[in-house]
């Protein structure tokens, strides 16, 4: 026999790592988390802090309840920085008819008016979508992990799991140590496709590139940009202003076709657009990766029938309107006889 660490051993100290951590804490639970560098440095360290949710139709309405309830997680931590609008605008028709269909399907939702408020950048559309807000992650994800019974070991990469039947559990063999509990969670984006073949078939790299202003000012930018964040073309680009005059911005490549092309290219292109990007202007650039699904719906399941391996992977470029369903979907699973 062996002796477990703990009950679960999260792998992933992502937003969507920690918010599992803290929820099988609070259900009494001794959780593990395994961070290959540092926690919230991974895929969540370039979501912007932009919750808002997936205008797909399929998945808006999901997202949108997932959405007010990590508000509400971040709210208690004292991390929501503010409620806002965020605008979704398309620069290609297709787009903007998929903004189109949207509105069709979906409550509470209006075009911006392109009369008394033009589109910067030759983008159209224009669809306000109320269910936004911006978060600190980086101190939300500590308060989580702080979390009686959450322990945490960052710079500790994961090699590869083994099922071990005889005490019905899993080995986490790690670079320098090896760990064991009868459960364990798969919640890191980009190297769930490292620890499990099935998982590797399911999923679909997401290359994106970030760039990051200094401090601007307001006559830099254009006015809408001012009040609230902007979507293009469904995720493929964003930019996030914020209170002290910073501004974010990142673009994404996901589609098969699209993968050879530099996102970096893409998003000086869209800059350019909005009169930003130059190097006066400019505090830094960041590459950045995740994962998603030929749907954009996350997956998540189990490994094996006994559910000794758990995954919560693949949430895309609208990680965190997923995260907390999610979360309540493996915390669910773990509970369950």
């Amino acid at each position: 026999m062996h002796s477990a660490i703990a009950d679960v051993i999260v792998i992933g100290a992502g937003l969507t790592g920690a918010l599992i951590a803290a929820r099988l804490a609070e259900q009494g639970m001794r959780v593990q988390v395994l961070e290959a560098y540092k926690a919230g440095h991974g895929a969540t360290r370039r979501a912007l802090g932009l919750v808002t949710p997936d205008p797909q139709p399929a998945h808006f309405a999901q997202t949108r309840q997932s959405s007010e309830r990590l508000k509400q997680i971040a709210a208690s931590f004292g991390a929501l920085r503010q409620t806002c609008d965020v605008l979704h605008a398309a620069s290609s028709p297709s787009a903007q008819r998929a903004l189109a269909q949207l509105l069709q399907t979906t409550d509470g939702l209006a075009w911006l008016s392109q009369a008394s408020d033009p589109l910067p950048g030759g983008l159209s559309g224009g669809l306000v979508v109320k269910a936004g807000a911006q978060i600190d992650l980086d101190y939300l994800i500590i308060r989580l992990l702080r979390r009686s019974g959450v322990s945490v070991r960052q710079h500790t990469e994961v090699l590869s799991l083994e099922i071990d039947e005889a005490s019905s559990g899993v080995f986490v063999m790690c670079r320098h140590d090896t760990y064991f509990a009868p459960r364990v969670v798969l919640a890191t984006n980009v190297y769930a496709g490292a620890l499990s073949p099935y998982l590797a078939e399911s999923l679909r790299p997401a290359r994106g590139a970030l760039w990051v202003s200094h401090p601007l000012a307001p006559s830099a930018l254009p006015a809408l940009l001012l009040r609230q964040p902007v979507v293009i073309d469904g995720g493929q680009a964003a930019l996030l202003p914020s209170e002290d005059g910073r501004v974010q911005a990142v673009a994404w490549f996901w589609q098969t076709q699209d993968l050879a092309r530099d996102p970096l290219v893409a998003l000086r292109d869209l800059l350019r657009r909005f009169g930003l990007g130059e190097a006066a202007q400019t505090s830094g650039w960041h590459a950045t990766l995740t994962t998603t699904t030929a749907d954009g719906t996350p997956l998540v399941g189990c490994l094996d029938a006994k559910r000794r391996v758990l995954y919560a992977v693949g949430l895309g470029i609208y990680g965190l309107a997923w995260a907390a369903t999610v979360a309540d979907q493996i915390v669910t699973m773990t509970l369950t006889p």
